[in-house]
């Protein structure tokens, strides 16, 4: 993941970012996978 290195990373130049534990799931992930799919009308194969 790649986000600004500035203070408390919210500006700056990007850079590679540490991934929090809350983002860490591959269950949510799926879940917001499936969901951006069905609001753009677009399926990706797996």
């Amino acid at each position: 993941m790649f986000g600004p290195r500035g203070l408390g990373n919210l500006r700056g130049a990007p850079a590679q970012q540490e991934m929090r534990a809350p983002l860490r799931s591959m269950d949510d992930a799926r879940r917001l996978w499936e969901a951006s799919e069905r609001l753009v009308g677009v399926r990706f194969p797996a």
